[in-house]
């Protein structure tokens, strides 16, 4: 019996170091992701919040484990909402699959869910224009001589050629506001020699933007109802 008690209290010692083993190192990495200006969360940020799991109602630690945990989600919001901004709402949603199911940091999830998925419809609507004005730009077509159809989530953006006798398609794809574009069965125009393409919008406008490695580029602009 008696040694039985010393396991026991062996075990809970042992348990006790790593407990504060674990609090300690979570403690300096929330410290530098509360500092860090990087919308991007680190690898390291998500396993210190899988590892405070493991510290139990118990421990010694669990009111520390609590507080960090609630440094934590209010991290995860502040990032997932700047990616929400930046219009990365698939980044913004797994983000928030990060968060614990602390009931009040639980309903700021849910309500910037709702605007993910009010956003992401009002997307399909825009990205159909900006898809027609991206290969207006790059091809030089007049706008309403392009069609647009929806395919999943890419465009397929297609016009009839009068030099070439036939209809000529494309494939558009967008993240955040980059846009990817390339022939229909073709390769996607990412390669490191092709140029990056975004856009910018105002209320009136959007403005697609093209640079080269060069460092050369220029830009357009559509008026948005001259694309419907």
């Amino acid at each position: 019996m008696e040694n039985y008690i010393k396991s026991v209290i062996l075990i809970k010692k042992i348990d006790s170091i790593n407990d504060n083993n674990l609090i300690s190192q979570a403690e300096k990495i929330t410290k530098y992701e509360e500092s860090n200006k990087q919308i991007s969360i680190e690898n390291k940020f998500v396993n210190s919040m899988k590892s405070l799991e493991k510290i139990d109602s118990s421990s010694y630690f669990y009111e520390q484990k609590l507080e960090l945990i609630k440094r934590n989600d209010q991290i995860i919001i502040d990032k997932a909402i700047n990616q929400y901004n930046d219009n990365n709402l698939d980044e913004s949603e797994e983000y928030l699959s990060y968060i614990s199911n602390e009931i009040n940091v639980f309903k700021k999830k849910e309500s910037i869910i709702k605007k993910i998925n009010y956003k992401r419809k009002a997307n399909k609507v825009n990205q159909k224009y900006i898809a027609k004005a991206t290969i207006s730009k790059i091809m030089n077509v007049r706008p309403y001589k392009i069609k647009v159809k929806i395919d999943g989530s890419r465009y397929i953006v297609s016009y009839y050629s009068n030099y070439e006798k036939k209809r000529i398609s494309y494939k558009v794809m967008f993240a955040g506001n980059s846009v990817m574009w390339g022939n229909l069965n073709g390769r996607w125009r990412t390669h490191k020699y092709d140029s990056d393409i975004w856009y910018s919008e105002t209320k009136s406008t959007y403005t697609i933007h093209e640079k080269w490695n060069d460092g050369s580029g220029n830009e357009e602009k559509f008026y948005k109802k001259k694309l419907k």
